[in-house]
């Protein structure tokens, strides 16, 4: 027979093995138990299955809108801006000159400091980053 001090710590290491196994599973059902609800996404709908990428396709019309935004805050009086309709002439075109980038040529009339209504040639750069933000490259006025 062993020792009565060796058999009484080694049937406190398997009580403590034991006890330390018991209370580790607890802890994982527990977790579970009450861990969020994984995220629910929506089914997508049929028309945005088969949407195309805005990587894919040519932008331009909506880079002519988004160029706006950039001009107006370089107006002395923003809410006076008037633009051409979208189309291309030889003085109102976009037209994309590089993935995700697109050039703008075109005008806009605005009241200058004393009110009276002017004609301003602008020529502006946009990249579309992701499908709905852009970034400015650049815009010079004439």
């Amino acid at each position: 027979m062993g020792n009565p001090k060796e058999e009484k710590a080694s049937d406190l290491f398997y009580y403590a093995v034991i006890v330390f196994i018991v209370v580790g599973i607890g802890f994982i059902i527990w977790t579970e138990a009450y861990a969020p609800p994984p995220p629910l996404h929506p089914p997508k709908m049929q028309s945005e299955r088969n949407k195309v990428s805005w990587k894919n396709q040519d932008n331009s019309t909506m880079a002519y809108f988004m160029l706006h935004e950039y001009v107006k805050k370089s107006l002395k009086s923003p809410t006076t801006a008037k633009f051409p309709e979208f189309r291309t002439s030889s003085d109102n075109w976009t037209k994309k000159i590089e993935d995700h980038k697109y050039k703008t040529i075109s005008y806009v009339d605005s009241q200058n400091t004393f009110g009276a209504m002017m004609r301003t040639l602008y020529y502006g750069t946009i990249q579309q980053v992701d499908e709905d933000h852009w970034l400015l490259v650049s815009l010079d006025f004439e």
